[in-house]
């Protein structure tokens, strides 16, 4: 699937009975895809994403994530995450956080 394919799975247009108010959400969601799509291609580009359903990152390492929250459409929020050991933890699918659907290893930080 690419990346465009995704956007408009994640973001779908909604439809209401108020034109503008239509208008408006419709605006908001093609700046979804388009920030979703720019985002995906640097981070392709720069470190790759991985889908959880294909790869996760040692336990304990801190890795950035995007995150899945739902409203009135999937939304994916930025953060950081760590996969913990299942013995004692059984939340969120291995992870510290909830909704995680994708990750990529942290940058590198530059040397003054």
């Amino acid at each position: 699937m690419t990346p465009e394919e995704k956007s408009r799975e994640v973001y779908p247009l909604v439809h209401c009975d108020d034109w503008d108010k239509e208008q408006e959400l419709v605006a908001q969601q093609l700046d979804r895809r388009v920030a979703f799509v720019c985002g995906y291609e640097q981070a392709e580009k720069d470190l790759g994403w991985h889908s959880v359903e294909e790869s996760l990152p040692e336990m304990d390492e801190e890795v950035i994530v995007l995150m899945d929250e739902y409203g009135t459409a999937p939304i994916y929020k930025v953060g950081v995450g760590h996969i913990v050991d299942r013995r004692y933890a059984m939340d969120f699918n291995g992870w510290n956080i909830p909704g995680v659907k994708f990750w990529m290893p942290m940058p590198k930080i530059p040397e003054e």
